[in-house]
């Protein structure tokens, strides 16, 4: 799979596991191969690896930069989303943070209500500028 594909495929999966929270994203992504609706991706498998990893960091992030949002209050979409680029931008540093930024706009676009890219772009922009972000690079 492309990186484009395989981005999607991990949302797709993590997206599902909104609806499973005992269940890790690691065993998800693990279970949609097994089940054959993915084949097995380096990349998918550590996004998934890495959102286990460093969930408490990636949440701690998302609710700082979502200002006046809880993270339960978010769609389950756009919390989806924002795993999967933060996770880029912090831990991902062979992705470009632009990149990441913008790949999170279009599946929220595909995926999410017709305001919420916008949002993501927002949150996204301000994890960008952080200094801890650009640590992590």
């Amino acid at each position: 799979m492309i990186r484009k594909e395989a981005r999607e495929a991990v949302f797709v999966v993590l997206f599902g596991g909104e609806f499973h929270p005992d269940s890790s994203a690691v065993s998800l992504w693990q279970e949609a191969v097994e089940d054959g609706r993915y084949q097995q991706d380096a990349y998918a498998q550590n996004i998934a690896r890495l959102v286990d990893d460093h969930f408490d960091v990636i949440l701690d992030a998302a609710q700082k930069y979502a200002v006046g949002w809880k993270w339960n209050r978010l769609s389950a979409v756009s919390r989806t989303i924002l795993k999967i680029a933060i996770c880029e931008m912090f831990y991902m540093p062979d992705i470009p943070l632009l990149v990441s930024l913008n790949e999170a706009v279009e599946l929220s676009k595909k995926y999410d209500d017709e305001k919420a890219y916008g949002f993501i772009n927002g949150v996204l922009n301000a994890a960008m500028a952080d200094s801890r972000a650009v640590e992590q690079k």
